[in-house]
């Protein structure tokens, strides 16, 4: 849909333009109303285009450019994108940068960087699936006797500190998988992703539950058997997978 609007009326798209949007542009190219849920707010949505794209500079625009199409984009370019990044609006009250590393990695994923070589460089985006996934493996383990855990077994709302001591262990736990396995950080990102938003769902996992995803995704959900992670699960040999879900969050980002 918005491929259509860009087609049909590119002015709309250009920098200037997209530093103005209002909740009528959004409505208009994304094909929305009012919601009910903050995040799909037209007005909402309107600000957070207004804010980075005022916030795009010329100069910074043109330097991120070269670099995502430059065949020689190292760890110093990736360094580099990551920082400018960090300073848009929509990405820096998280401290772990998730929607930022995101976006890198999905420009890796569509072939934008000039080499394959950068993929290691790239952030891990450490999503709330990944977090259920890693907690029911027992890759990362909460204290069994902390106000976290309880958080933990009842899906219940954690503070900003809890929230980033658990993703903190998630991501460093990512990155020795990574070294170890040597998938870069943006496949096996994306993998492990699909997998537990797939499989290993919050309420209907695929291992005591028949339910399956079609589509995209597909392809990490097996058909039959047993789970890919079950031999290493931990809640799968304890029985005790709705006992762990991912927390919620309450953040602007």
């Amino acid at each position: 849909l918005v491929r259509k609007r860009l087609d049909t009326d590119s002015t709309l798209f250009t920098q200037p333009a997209l530093a103005t949007w209002t909740g009528q542009e959004i409505t208009y190219v994304l094909d929305i109303t009012a919601r009910l849920r903050q995040k799909d707010d037209p007005e909402r949505l309107a600000e957070l285009v207004r804010s980075n794209f005022e916030h795009l500079v010329l100069g910074d625009r043109a330097t991120a450019q070269s670099l995502i199409g430059d065949a020689d984009c190292g760890q110093a370019g990736i360094e580099w994108l990551r920082s400018w990044l960090a300073n848009f609006p929509a990405f820096k009250d998280d401290p772990l940068q998730k929607k930022s590393s995101l976006f890198l990695q999905r420009l890796f994923l569509q072939d934008y960087f000039g080499s394959k070589r950068v993929g290691q460089f790239i952030p891990f985006a450490v999503d709330r699936h990944i977090v259920r996934l890693m907690l029911r493996l027992g890759w990362v383990v909460v204290d069994p006797g902390s106000a976290l855990a309880g958080k933990v077994r009842g899906r219940k709302t954690m503070n900003f500190d809890e929230d980033l001591m658990l993703r903190s262990s998630v991501l460093e736990a990512l990155e020795h998988i990574s070294v170890i396995s040597e998938v870069p950080p943006p496949v096996l990102n994306f993998a492990m992703w699909q997998f537990s938003r797939s499989y290993c769902a919050r309420y209907q996992p695929g291992c005591i539950s028949e339910q399956r995803i079609l589509g995209r995704g597909s392809e990490f959900t097996p058909s039959s058997g047993r789970c890919l992670f079950g031999d290493v699960c931990t809640a799968l040999h304890r029985d005790s997978q709705l006992d762990i879900y991912d927390p919620v969050h309450r953040g602007g980002f």
